[in-house]
């Protein structure tokens, strides 16, 4: 065995991945490395792929994977293909947790919020999805979940967390900057988020999740991770991991609170891409009431304060105190422009 050889099986057990994988590939694996989270660049001779793990449940995997091949067959481009696996097979199984599915590997140019061109060509793609996937058949158990999952929930669920976040800044033994920063602007937070819980109640947001004819999936995953950019500002789609069931406004919204920093917040970046989105769907009063309500609620403080004071990241101190110190600042942009919106 050469020395290319045993650094690719190194390489491979390394990475996690179990030698059952090589056996059902449909080509001769010589090279693998990192290309993005749980997914993998692996090289054949003459042929190269993306390999994607899925950690999770299997009905996951095939509902993500029912998803792609029904827009597919309505004419959306916007995710990869998928490469067969020597057995026939769209996916294989690495452990009772753990799944693999390989995909094309296209050229691709980073996405950038404050690129309008990639932002109106992402929500096209919203729309185009929307509009492949609306006759998808729901199954049953994502029904049943659809109440737990909905927005308002959501919005109810991390206004009390952040009753809990006061306390655990409060009584720290030794108060980090951080909590004194977080405290001392609470008050403003809390504001948002009771203000955006009351107008989403007030939208008929319920109303329009009880009707059968918009109910739905979204990809919900408007990250810069998961998009590519390729000839002519088209964007890929590289996974569907967070989909999840909502109104289809909420692509539009969530796409809108993750360019928003970038962007200053303006209202001619705001106006903008609800004018693409009106191109090929129009917007009712209660859909633009709903994006309103979900662009008061402060999520990008919550979700820095939940990772803070629930350990999810091991980042240092200093690296969340200046995270804060420039959303508080972003806040002021944000709240201007929602008091513009009528």
């Amino acid at each position: 065995m050469n020395n290319a050889k045993l650094q690719f099986y190194s390489d491979f057990t390394g990475f996690g991945l179990n030698f059952e994988i090589l056996k059902i590939l449909p080509f001769r694996a010589v090279e693998i490395k990192r290309y993005h989270k749980n997914c993998f660049l692996i090289k054949g001779l003459n042929q190269v792929a993306l390999l994607w793990v899925h950690q999770g449940r299997e009905e996951s995997l095939t509902d993500q994977i029912d998803i792609i091949n029904h827009c597919q067959k309505n004419g959306f481009a916007g995710f990869l293909e998928f490469i067969l696996l020597k057995d026939g097979s769209l996916y294989g199984k690495i452990d009772d947790r753990s799944y693999f599915y390989l995909t094309e590997l296209p050229e691709l140019q980073k996405f950038y919020y404050h690129n309008i061109l990639h932002l109106k060509s992402a929500v096209k793609l919203i729309a185009e999805f929307q509009d492949a996937a609306s006759n998808w058949i729901m199954p049953t158990y994502l029904q049943r979940l659809k109440e737990k999952l909905n927005l308002l929930g959501k919005m109810n669920e991390m206004t009390a967390y952040l009753d809990a976040f006061r306390m655990l800044a409060m009584h720290r033994v030794n108060p980090t900057r951080f909590d004194k920063i977080f405290l001392e602007k609470l008050p403003l937070i809390e504001e948002s988020a009771a203000t955006a819980v009351g107008l989403t109640a007030e939208s008929k947001y319920h109303e329009l999740l009880a009707e059968s004819r918009i109910n739905g999936i979204i990809i919900n995953d408007w990250s810069r991770s998961n998009l590519g950019v390729g000839p002519q500002h088209k964007i890929r789609l590289l996974h569907l991991n967070n989909f999840c069931c909502e109104l289809p406004i909420i692509d539009l919204a969530v796409l809108l609170l993750k360019s928003g920093r970038s962007n200053g917040w303006s209202m001619q970046w705001f106006e903008s891409l609800c004018e693409e989105y009106q191109r090929n769907i129009p917007v009712s009063q209660v859909e633009f009431a709903i994006i309103k309500a979900y662009l008061t609620f402060p999520w990008n403080l919550y979700r820095l304060a939940n990772r803070y004071y629930l350990n999810r990241v091991e980042w240092p101190l200093y690296y969340f105190i200046e995270k804060l110190e420039r959303l508080i600042k972003d806040e002021e942009n944000r709240i201007k422009l929602i008091k513009q919106l009528s």
